[in-house]
């Protein structure tokens, strides 16, 4: 895998993965939230391409996995470099070039991933139990997403 950054609008990325997700989220009748941080820089350096995949990947699974409630990203600046579930580095594109840890939480309420599980889900062609229960996907999309995270220096992880 290679990595080929540029420097893109991260709130218009933002916006079009919402829109993506925002009918099949109302059709389910569950909330999707996307909150992000006034402190997180408009443009940024980094592949945009992988990081969309990333973010519909993530998404894609907390819709599909959740009946009712409420899907969230929460999207901030994480200035002291403290690991959080997804972490990405990127420069701000003022003329300083100032590099920026950005964490991106995904959260819902759907039927989450039994704890004896979570050392596998990031794993090729590893299902969870709920989505085995549900026959959808082949258990690429973590795997692929921590890769494409790894690529870009940052960790895709369960929070806790």
């Amino acid at each position: 895998m290679t990595l080929y950054p540029k420097c893109f609008d991260l709130y218009r990325l933002l916006g079009d993965v919402q829109n993506m997700f925002q009918i099949p989220a109302l059709n389910k009748k569950i909330k999707l939230i996307i909150d992000c941080s006034s402190d997180v820089p408009q443009y940024i350096e980094t592949d945009d391409v992988k990081l969309r995949e990333v973010l519909i990947n993530l998404l894609d699974n907390a819709v599909k996995f959740t009946q009712n409630g409420s899907v969230s990203v929460t999207v901030g600046a994480n200035k002291e470099g403290i690991t959080k579930p997804v972490k990405e580095e990127f420069v701000n594109s003022s003329e300083n070039f100032q590099k920026v840890f950005i964490d991106f939480e995904i959260a819902d309420t759907g039927v989450g991933i039994a704890p004896e599980e979570l050392d596998s889900i990031f794993e090729l062609f590893m299902q969870s139990s709920s989505g085995k229960t549900l026959q959808k996907g082949m258990g690429l999309g973590l795997s692929i997403s921590r890769e494409f995270i790894k690529l870009m220096g940052g960790e895709l992880r369960k929070a806790i």
